[in-house]
């Protein structure tokens, strides 16, 4: 197999294991498999384990940020005010 086919199939893969991950959660059993798709394949996968901020208050958002593992948290200034995490 070629390297390009090689890193063709990891991906695949990958936007399948994303797809997986995203049915799972509460609000994916909504979305159609075409959609679903669609999503994963537009979408950009990070991983942080640093208390690192995502986005910051006062900020606008040029992304949806939806957590498919572990848990964030969320704090209006200094005060934390929720944890978001898978189906939350």
């Amino acid at each position: 197999m070629s390297v390009l086919k090689e890193a063709a199939a990891a991906k695949e893969e990958e936007y399948q294991e994303s797809a997986r991950r995203l049915r799972g959660i509460r609000h994916g059993r909504d979305v159609s498999d075409n959609d679903l798709q669609r999503i994963v394949r537009a979408a950009h996968r990070t991983s942080t384990s640093a208390p690192w901020p995502l986005i910051r208050e006062q900020t606008p958002s040029d992304a949806l940020l939806h957590p498919v593992s572990g848990e964030a948290a969320v704090y209006g200034g200094q005060d934390r005010v929720a944890v978001v995490g898978p189906g939350r």
